[in-house]
């Protein structure tokens, strides 16, 4: 038996499972894998107040972690989604390196690796409660091939990432949403997003057809004015809710009949889960 215990880095939830996670893995021959994530570096500059006080919120909610009698809390964190376990049989293999960042350049799905993925993907067990709940809100709101499923990614996206990525905004999402939803092959939309705004926004314009998740933990505005509203990130990084508040938006989203998104991580792992995507637009390529 090839069984491994490995460290992932990276930044946010899918951030690690994927690109640090699943995509340097499918070079790996393995049998299990237990993935433990990182804490987050101190800043090089201690002049910087948004990455001095991000490292405080990791501190301080690592700090209450062990305080509380949880012994290895970034193993412990990974366990709020992984069914995974560690013994004698597990050899320690280190820290995960980079995988390849997809792109609307350069779309994961069509990446000559992509089968490698779905391989590693079913290697890893997902908790069965979020399983069951993925499964009741499919059924529940007959979300399935006519269902056209939306990753909104703005905020921090748009706020931390300016330099690497296009602006987008939600009227760039309306705009993409109109013309694929008016072609008449949807029933519904099912709306994943890291903002309330814009999902109030596009029930607004799209009306009963939209279904989202309820009381989900998101931003509640679309943009900042300063970047230490980016904050609360990192404090949810720590807490279980939204830790499989994540899956279920992502794994609802890969049970639909086509995908509308930008790039990031989140909408690539939908990708590497869905066995229904027929189609898949990114904003700002058409």
């Amino acid at each position: 038996m090839k069984n491994y215990y490995f460290i992932v880095p990276g930044g946010g939830i899918f951030s690690r499972i994927l690109q640090f996670g699943i995509i340097p893995l499918a070079d790996i021959e393995f049998d299990k894998a237990c993935l433990q994530v990182v804490g987050f570096a101190e800043a090089d500059d201690p002049n910087d107040d948004f990455c001095r006080q991000a490292y405080e919120i990791c501190c301080n909610n690592l700090s209450d972690m062990e305080k509380y009698g949880v012994l290895n809390p970034y193993l412990h964190i990974t366990g709020y989604v992984l069914d995974q376990y560690y013994d004698e049989s597990f050899q320690y293999g280190g820290y995960l390196p980079q995988g390849t960042l997809y792109s609307k350049q350069n779309p994961i799905e069509q990446s000559t690796r992509f089968q490698d993925y779905k391989r590693v993907l079913s290697k890893l067990r997902i908790q069965q409660d979020i399983h069951n709940h993925v499964n009741e809100f499919v059924r529940e709101n007959y979300i399935g091939a006519n269902t056209l499923g939306v990753h909104v990614r703005l905020t921090t996206m748009n706020m931390l990432h300016h330099d690497l990525y296009q602006q987008i905004t939600c009227d760039d999402y309306i705009d993409t949403i109109k013309k694929e939803f008016d072609s008449g092959q949807y029933s519904n939309m099912f709306v994943a997003s890291d903002n309330h705004e814009s999902i109030v926004k596009l029930k607004k314009y799209f009306g009963v057809n939209v279904i989202s998740h309820e009381n989900f933990t998101r931003f509640e505005n679309e943009s900042f004015k300063h970047v230490n509203e980016c904050l609360p990130e990192y404090d949810w990084f720590y807490q279980k809710k939204f830790w499989q508040e994540s899956f279920r938006d992502c794994m609802v989203l890969s049970r639909c009949g086509a995908l509308i998104c930008r790039e990031s991580n989140f909408s690539n792992m939908a990708i590497v889960f869905s066995d229904s995507f027929e189609k898949i637009i990114r904003v700002g390529d058409e």
